[in-house]
């Protein structure tokens, strides 16, 4: 399975798939076969699909034609992600056994958390769950 969609990200949920199986692995299992069986989503329940939560990433947030001068960023692009199912949630994850998460960069340098289970920014990872990484990130 693989989704294109312009910014904001989405988050899809097949409500079908979900019941029938985990998408643990990048490319759905450690062979990354990217197979979904007939069964688990087909044209008779794709139509069930729905929108659980959106997120907007702040730095593409103004109009998609407006570049910014200083950082580059904007006019235009697309988010792309091979999504992971893990007890009935598609994203792209990471979990201590407790909490789990979303972590995700964007260019320049910023890296973002969010709750894997509800799309909020993660209060306890950075300011408002983000963190600049790089000092200098035209360093060689």
């Amino acid at each position: 399975m693989h989704y294109v969609h312009p910014p904001p990200a989405y988050c899809l949920i097949f409500s079908a798939f979900l019941a029938l199986a985990d998408w643990p692995y990048y490319g759905g299992d450690a062979a990354s076969t990217k197979f979904a069986p007939y069964e688990q989503i087909h044209p008779g329940n794709i139509d069930s699909s729905r929108i659980v939560w959106r997120w907007r990433l702040p730095a593409l947030q103004m109009d998609r034609e407006e570049e910014d001068e200083e950082s580059g960023i904007g006019g235009g692009g697309e988010f792309k992600s091979t999504p992971l199912v893990v007890d009935g949630v598609l994203y792209t994850y990471w979990s201590d056994g407790e909490q789990a998460r979303i972590f995700f960069g964007t260019v320049p340098d910023t890296l973002y958390s969010l709750d894997a289970r509800t799309g909020e920014p993660d209060p306890a990872f950075g300011q408002e769950g983000r963190v600049a990484q790089a000092v200098n990130s035209n360093a060689v």
